[in-house]
């Protein structure tokens, strides 16, 4: 694929961007729609758009585009898009297995991507629980869609306070997925 997997485990430094953001109560969505990144989706306002990133651990090139949504700095869905060297499609099973091993060697064991479809784009969904324990325990649930030569990874990570907030939202974006 000329391109490893490069899966953020943990967002180590975040800085939200409060202004404008008032939460008043799940029901209430925002449109995500962001320079660099190729589709549109819906999320809760309680989640505010971060404005400074970095990733503890990371495979591969940096991504051309990456934008995070947080609740705080460890309940996220964080969107990256990686340029490809050469065009793929999810049909392929080398293109699988080039991602499978991607987010294994971020894991530290095998995985196997179930297929995924979100607005037209194809792929695969990884549910990752590392082995830390206790309430601070981060949970990831990562979907990697390939189109082209581009490579979009949305990842939500969540902890047990928050799990059902950020899967809720994690459905919602997968959901109302629509390129642009």
């Amino acid at each position: 694929m000329g391109r490893m997997v490069a899966w953020p485990l943990v967002v180590v430094s975040l800085v939200l961007g409060l202004a404008g953001c008032v939460s008043i109560g799940f029901g209430n969505y925002k449109t995500f729609d962001e320079d660099g990144i190729g589709f549109t989706f819906k999320y809760p306002e309680e989640f505010v758009v971060a404005e400074n990133v970095s990733t503890d651990q990371q495979v591969g090139s940096p991504p051309v585009a990456r934008k995070v949504l947080g609740l705080d700095e460890q309940n996220l869905i964080v969107v990256s898009v990686y340029q490809l060297n050469r065009p793929v499609s999810a049909d392929d099973p080398a293109v699988k297995a080039d991602i499978d091993q991607g987010v294994g060697q971020l894991v530290g064991g095998p995985v196997d991507g179930r297929p995924i479809e979100a607005g037209g784009l194809r792929g695969y969904e990884y549910e990752i629980a590392p082995p830390q324990q206790g309430a601070a325990r981060v949970v990831h649930r990562s979907v990697v869609l390939v189109d082209g030569t581009l490579e979009y990874e949305l990842n939500c990570q969540s902890t047990a306070e928050r799990r059902a907030q950020v899967e809720a939202a994690c459905d919602l974006m997968l959901d109302s997925l629509e390129r642009k």
